[in-house]
């Protein structure tokens, strides 16, 4: 009996202990780095309007790619088969309704022949990305970093503080007249009206805004936009070239948009070009980009205040 009762114990220390283990290994493991494993272009095909570009929690800015998908409410769409139009600081995530914000779209022209040739409006300017071996596009997300590569061999980059967007182009090797465009009145569904825009040709800063048409229900809002231009690496110095445009219009030397006609249906922003960086350096130029529903002059002090130095790597 003594015999029996050891063998027993014994038994129930062996599968107790064996339990003991299988537990702990089945248990979950400590996760450093959490958000390395969020997949932001899950729902961003065949309708699931997902935003995938840079924001902080509760931030107002949502930089990202605008696509001319038909399901473009997030302004991203993963199906390369559709062309990128800009770059905007305002996005809402899973909406139906009207295609909602997408304002002040960035854009880089890495090869335009004249200043006055420089295609401009949306439909004009956009293009394809560059596809990857399995289809997709060449996109590249994490939390709070957005990248892509498109076919005109421009790379993008962007990331985010709270009201404010930071975004890199980095253009082709041998670009002569690197331009940078800020289009005001293109949202989501292309409903800006009541456009103001000055560009200072001393500094480059571009300050604008519009009224536009709200995605549910009656009424419009106003939003405005501060846009500011550094070389990444090298000095860019001043703009050599730059005024507002309209339509496929680029007209050089106005510094304000009242200058030109401006009816209810027009396109309309900023076109500026730089000085490419030094032979042998590749020309990198960051967007610093604030936001505010109050005036431009609020988005300027938003991106002063929380992008002072560009610095693209503590900022992402």
């Amino acid at each position: 009996m003594a015999t029996f009762t050891k063998t027993l114990l014994f038994s129930f220390i062996v599968i107790s202990t064996a339990r003991t283990f299988q537990h702990r290994q089945d248990a979950p493991q400590n996760i450093t780095d959490p958000a390395s494993l969020v997949v932001p272009f899950i729902g961003t095909t065949n309708g699931g309007h997902v935003f995938p570009g840079a924001t902080l929690p509760h931030g107002m800015v949502k930089v990202g790619m605008d696509t001319d998908s038909p399901g473009n409410h997030a302004g991203y769409d993963g199906n390369s088969t559709f062309n990128a139009t800009g770059f905007s600081q305002l996005h809402d995530d899973g909406t139906g309704g009207a295609v909602p914000l997408s304002n002040f779209k960035i854009w880089a022209f890495p090869n335009c022949s004249e200043f006055r040739h420089c295609p401009t409006s949306l439909d004009s300017r956009k293009v394809l990305r560059k596809v990857l071996s399995d289809g997709s596009p060449d996109d590249f997300a994490s939390p709070g970093y957005f990248s892509t590569n498109l076919s005109n061999s421009m790379r993008v980059e962007l990331t985010a503080a709270r009201r404010t967007a930071l975004h890199r182009y980095t253009f082709p090797q041998n670009t002569a007249h690197p331009r940078m465009l800020v289009d005001i009145t293109n949202d989501g569904q292309r409903s800006g009206i009541d456009i103001v825009m000055t560009i200072d040709p001393l500094t480059g800063r571009v300050m604008g805004g519009a009224s536009f048409a709200a995605s549910f229900g009656p009424g419009r809002y106003s939003a405005f936009t501060c846009v500011d231009f550094r070389g990444e690496g090298f000095e860019l110095g001043n703009a050599t070239e730059w005024g507002a445009w309209l339509g496929d219009s680029p007209v050089l030397g106005t510094t304000n948009v009242a200058q030109i006609y401006i009816n209810s249906n027009t396109e309309s922003g900023g076109l500026l070009t730089f000085p490419p960086a030094p032979e042998g350096t590749q020309t990198k130029i960051l967007a610093r980009v604030g936001v505010s529903l109050i005036s431009s002059e609020q988005a300027c002090a938003n991106a002063e205040e929380e992008i002072p130095d560009f610095d693209f790597s503590t900022c992402s």
